[in-house]
Formats: structure tokens, sequence, C-alpha cells
């Protein structure tokens, strides 16, 4: 009864974190220490150890690895509130999304912005949200950077769902509409050359030709899953329907050689381990219920697998290495969340914390298959976590913070700054 009852309250949590995710709410000033101020003019730092986060003032800063405050982004109109942001492969750049609750606001839409030492810290526009339509300021856009970081992938809300677009720095980051559809997942193969698009559980590929034209695959994907690329680019993964019920299936990238590795119920995540050679999935019930009930850890070549964490899950993240994977569960009195981590060499989990995340946070966790890899909380290094949310039981609520957690579990959480969201650079 008591596995039930923490089950319940964790997706009672989620409801209503998911409800606030979709307001926009106003902060006090922030307490010290304050990054430095909008529009400065001058970056400090380039990103790619550091961390990118959106403060209480929903402006976009840096943090130096040192914990130093780096960089802010100069937004075009102070009214304009910005999140979301993501490094380039290179860390040299942000792109972050732009949003306010005026759909005639004509600063809407996903920007760039330098973060090279020397370089302005203004943000030039790349692509303008259509007019009259209001993204959910939770999560307005995707983007997701090619490995390269020649191109951004952009999924947008459009009049009839979702919009796919690819913008290129020799196109002068001008983006290109690819296709449409009421709901899109995208996955950047490791070599740049192609993406994945699931679109309304039709799987296509986009390869970088010029043409940008939509293949479609010999697969086809569950609507609610999204497909993932292994490590060295020799199959995609998706879950699909099979004789017998649900599957977790590797294919090669052409949709042909479909090998089914895991059966799957209800609501199916998975994520590639850095190494390839494993998959964690999670999964639901059942397919009215969004709340993964366990996790699993798949060997890509048998399909042996065992059982990491038997109760509810809402995210997990794969440490650089692959050795750890560090997942979001409910706390025991399933009135906050907790992160974990788990070595690959033991199967043995240990707690880093217990918080309440912001809404951003939130939405993150809720999408963190397709987001994850844009918005990482793992330290290119894989010593800590990065994440944004207020303490659990906290005698007074302070307002929330960006947490950095060592991996390990021997410290506390230390709040670095004032904040509504966090990631990584991703080196």
């Amino acid at each position: 009864m008591m596995s039930s009852r923490v089950s319940l309250c964790a997706w009672a949590l989620l409801i209503g974190l998911l409800a606030v995710a979709c307001q926009v709410p106003s902060y006090p000033a922030p307490p010290t220490p304050t990054p430095i101020a909008r529009g400065s003019g001058k970056a400090a730092v380039a990103g790619g150890n550091s961390i990118a986060y959106v403060g209480r003032d929903y402006g976009i800063h840096v943090l130096t690895p040192d914990g130093r405050p780096g960089p802010s982004v100069l937004l075009p109109a102070q009214e304009a509130r910005a999140g979301w942001p993501t490094f380039s492969p290179a860390g040299n750049a942000i792109a972050f999304s732009a949003f306010d609750v005026d759909p005639t606001f004509a600063s809407r839409g996903v920007y760039l912005a330098a973060v090279e030492v020397g370089a302005a810290s203004g943000a030039s526009l790349v692509y303008q949200d259509i007019a009259g339509i209001v993204p959910s300021p939770a999560k307005p856009h995707s983007l997701h950077w090619s490995p390269d970081g020649q191109r951004l992938a952009i999924v947008a809300v459009a009049r009839d769902g979702m919009a796919f677009l690819l913008a290129s720095a020799a196109d002068g980051w001008q983006p290109q509409a690819v296709t449409a559809g009421a709901r899109l997942h995208v996955a950047w193969s490791p070599d740049s050359q192609s993406i994945l698009v699931q679109r309304d559980g039709e799987l296509v590929r986009v390869d970088m030709d010029k043409t940008n034209r939509p293949i479609r695959l010999e697969s086809r994907a569950e609507a609610s899953t999204v497909p993932a690329w292994s490590p060295d680019g020799a199959q995609i993964a998706f879950v699909a329907s099979g004789r017998g019920g649900s599957f977790l299936f590797l294919a090669r990238p052409d949709g042909n050689g479909q090998r089914p590795i895991a059966r799957t119920t209800g609501i199916a995540h998975f994520q590639w381990s850095p190494k390839g050679n494993r998959l964690a999935l999670g999964q639901s019930g059942d397919a009215t219920d969004g709340l993964m009930q366990g996790l699993r850890v798949v060997n890509a070549q048998s399909g042996d697998a065992f059982v990491l964490h038997d109760g509810p899950v809402t995210a997990f993240f794969w440490s650089p290495d692959g050795g750890r994977l560090a997942y979001v569960t409910s706390s025991g009195d399933g009135l906050a969340l907790e992160w974990r981590v788990a070595d690959m060499a033991t199967g043995e989990s240990f707690p880093l914390a217990q918080f309440l995340p912001t809404g951003e946070e939130l939405a993150l966790l809720a999408g963190f298959d397709h987001d994850g890899s844009a918005h990482t909380p793992w330290s290119p290094d894989g010593k800590q976590l990065v994440f944004a949310g207020e303490p659990a039981g906290a005698a007074e609520a302070a307002g929330p913070s960006i947490y950095v957690a060592a991996a390990d579990g021997q410290t506390q959480p230390v709040a670095v700054a004032p904040g509504l969201f966090a990631t990584w650079g991703s080196r």
C-alpha cells in the first residue's frame, strides 16, 4: 500500500507542478550573488564547462567553472523574457527562447548570443514566432544544435501544430521550414549529416544535402515516444507496435533490419548510454498514465535487462562516461522529488537531493528524452549535476535557486545563484 500511495502522491505532485509551469510568475529582485547586468557588452568566458541559467529576472546568465558570474545576454527589449538556453557544442554560443504574455510582442522567438571572450553579449533574432500564436511560456521552443555546431534544429508552435525548421551558419542562420505535424520529435545523427524526425508516429530522416527533404523510413513509431541514434550512428532506436504488443526496436538508419530488444507497456521513454552498449528504459503502466513506473537497463546486443529502480520515475540522464545514471523519483512521503544516482558497475543507487522543482525544471523533466541532450544536468567531467528549485522541507521559502550537487552524494547541494532553470555546457 505504501508504494501505491507514493505513486499517487508523486503523480498528483507532477500534475500540480505542470499546471504551475504553464504560468509565468513574478519574483522579487534576486539576492547576492548577482550576475553582471544585462547588456554589459562583453562576455567573460567561453561556455564549454560553464553553467547557463535563467535568473529570476528572466535573463540569461553564465556562471564560470569556478563559480564566478560570467556574461549576461542583452535582449532587444526590456519586456522580453528569456528561457531555455542551450550551449553550442563548442561552448562559444547560446541559443535560447524569448517570449512574453503579449502574443503581438515583436521580440518573441529564438535568439543566438555569443559567449566568447571579448564578444558582444547582444542577441540576434534567428526565428520569430508566428503572429497571434501564443506558445506556452513553460516551453516555447525545442532547440537542438547539430554535434558539429553548424546547424540549429528548431521545433516551434505553428498554426496547425508544430513546425520543424533548420538554421545553419552557412546560410546566416536564416531558418528554412522542413516539415510540420501535430507532434514532432527530432534527433541529430552523431556525424551531423542527418536528423531523425518522429512526425505523428511516422519516422522520417532529413539528410543535410541542400534539399532538406524528409525521407520516409521503413518503420513507424509510437507518436508519444522520441527516437534516437546510437552514439556510433550505426543504428536508430524507437518504440513501435509489433506482434504481441509494443517493443523497443533497433534498426539501421534507413529503418530496415528491425530488431526488438525489449517489450514495453504504456508510454515508454529510453536513452542510449554514451558508449552505445546499453539503453535505459522507463515505462508507465498503461497509455493513460504519463508517470513511469520503474527503470530498466537493457543490453543493446542481447536484450538482457536488469531493474535499476522499482517505483515512480520522472526522468533519467546518463553521465558523460556512461558509468552512472542520474534519475528523478518521488521522495519517500511523495511530497517532493528526489535526485538519485545509480552506479552501473554495482547497480546500487544513492540519493543526492530532495527538492521542489521550478516550472521550467519540471518541463525539462517531463520532456527529458527529447530535450535532455540540449539541456544537460551533468557537468562535462561527470562530477556534478545542476538543477533548479527549492529544498524540500525548508523552514521558509527563499525563492527558487540554481543548485549544484556533487554526483558522489557526499556533500549537500550548494545554491550558486537565484534562478529558474540551468544547463551545463557540453565540454
